[in-house]
């Protein structure tokens, strides 16, 4: 089944506009220089931005959010959840904004291949009957999965910040290198300091490729909910830092 989501009302995107003409982040930033009519390379050069490329992912979540137009991929479904995840959490978005945004976030998760917040929820309940037998293999199995997909994952976060930076992720890498990628995240994000990579991704103005803003777009994923309030304090921080 394709994603499909029909536009906000005209209330509900003015709430949005007006949202997106007072937000001081980098998305804010595309969005007013966009609607004054500048080109790409030309919104790059008002910010001292070297290349252009970052102003379509911002694009991507404007339109996302103003015309319910959904990003074709994955990696680009998660971006634009990391950026509709922070809007719909802010005090000054109103409930029916708010609405909108959360079917925007279900949307997003089934172009990312993910599950539906409710299917989440239930699979993150503990089971109150007993295991049933073999039900370790499958444990097993499912944390093997879990693992393999957060390696998946973090390459693309990698990938990312390579083709779009000069900044070289390398203690990101520690999360594809390790026996156990969810341990890893817990430690670059919860136990050590802010990593290298993303001090660096702060100082270029490029948080948005952080791993801290791709886990929370990661809805569809086993994450602990400290882990992804460890991810969203830092982006915080450093956002207002």
């Amino acid at each position: 089944m394709s994603a499909r989501l029909e536009p906000p009302d005209h209330a509900v995107r003015r709430t949005l506009k007006t949202f997106l003409d007072a937000d001081h982040s980098r998305l804010g930033d595309v969005y007013r220089l966009s609607e004054q009519g500048l080109a790409a390379h030309q919104i790059a050069s008002e910010l001292g931005v070297g290349s252009s490329g970052f102003v379509s992912n911002y694009r991507a979540i404007i339109r996302a959010l103003l015309d319910g137009q959904l990003p074709t991929g994955p990696s680009m479904a998660r971006q634009v959840t990391s950026a509709v995840n922070r809007i719909a959490g802010d005090g000054r978005i109103g409930s029916n904004a708010r609405a909108y945004l959360l079917q925007l976030l279900e949307a997003l998760a089934e172009v990312a291949g993910g599950q539906s917040r409710q299917q989440v929820s239930q699979r993150r309940t503990p089971p109150a009957s007993p295991p049933a037998p073999g039900s370790n293999a499958r444990e097993h199995s499912l944390r093997d999965q879990v693992a393999d997909e957060l390696r998946r994952r973090t390459r693309e976060v990698v990938a990312g910040i390579s083709g779009q930076t000069d900044i070289e992720p390398d203690d990101y890498n520690a999360v594809v290198a390790a026996e156990s990628p969810l341990d890893a995240l817990h430690r670059l994000l919860q136990d050590l300091a802010t990593s290298r990579t993303t001090r660096s991704l702060h100082a270029a103005g490029r948080l948005e490729l952080s791993l801290e803003a791709a886990v929370l777009g990661w809805t569809d994923l086993p994450l602990t909910a400290d882990l992804i309030e460890a991810a969203r304090g830092r982006l915080d921080y450093w956002r207002t830092s």
